[in-house]
């Protein structure tokens, strides 16, 4: 565990159980009050198996959880999946929480994007959709297959939409398309906030007070919890016109 988190630093300041994780940041949102009994909770993660038991931990924390998710953790759900998100609240009292971010494996001897996973015998690549994405954008795959007319390939929607994010931030940030799993998991935490932040503008209500909690969510073999690297935490509040960062107080609290 030293030195996953140790390595995880390539990831932030902090990094943290996600017991703790999800036990801090519920007595941070208390504060505001968040609760679980006016707070329905949306999460964006990755499709991948290796995310349930983070997910169920948050269930055990906030109650069901509404699934945005599409593969490495893009909300491709869409606006449509994030305004019925909203109407499952009353308008007036009730809050919304969105926990977002892309997920990475480390093996036991400590490669990043890779993870041993249950009933294989060797590690395999996690998030493997980012992994191939990567291999797409550097031509050493085929791209995903030809778009049709609905804008997105019939066959393989997802991937082409992960496929698709990446490149477009690489070509807006003259970035190198040679980047390493962790390098791309990153600027995939960047991408995934940006999409769920212009999803909360054009598909939720205003009157609707929003918290978003985003971050990196790290896979690790034989252990009974795995780890997150936060990098956003905000909350929208009665009374101020400006949402509420809480992400230093996060941090000071891992």
């Amino acid at each position: 565990m030293s030195r996953l988190l140790q390595d995880s630093k390539n990831f932030g300041p902090k990094v943290s159980t996600i017991t703790k994780l999800v036990a801090e940041a519920k007595s941070l949102l208390s504060s505001a009050n968040y609760l679980p009994e006016n707070t329905l909770t949306a999460s964006t993660l990755c499709r991948d198996e290796l995310n349930q038991r983070a997910i169920d931990q948050l269930v055990t924390s906030w109650g069901p959880i509404f699934n945005l998710s599409g593969l490495a953790g893009i909300p491709s759900a869409g606006n449509t999946a994030f305004a019925a998100f909203s109407h499952h609240v009353e308008r007036e009292k009730g809050k919304l929480l969105i926990i977002h971010g892309p997920h990475i494996g480390q093996s036991a001897d400590g490669v990043w994007g890779e993870v041993k996973r249950d009933r294989m015998g060797s590690s395999s690549t996690a998030c493997g959709s980012l992994c191939l994405a990567l291999k797409q954008i550097a031509g050493e795959l085929p791209p995903p297959s030809t778009a049709n007319s609905y804008g997105g390939p019939e066959s393989d929607w997802e991937q082409w939409v992960v496929y698709q994010s990446l490149y477009d931030q690489l070509q807006a940030n003259k970035l190198d398309r040679a980047l390493s799993i962790t390098e791309a998991t990153s600027l995939m935490s960047q991408i995934i906030h940006l999409q769920v932040e212009q999803r909360r503008r054009q598909a939720i209500p205003n009157e609707c007070k929003v918290a978003i909690l985003g971050g990196v969510w790290i896979n690790t073999p034989h252990l009974n919890d795995d780890f997150f690297a936060p990098h956003y935490f905000s909350a929208e509040v009665e009374g101020e016109e400006q949402k509420i960062n809480l992400l230093d107080q996060l941090n000071s609290s891992l």
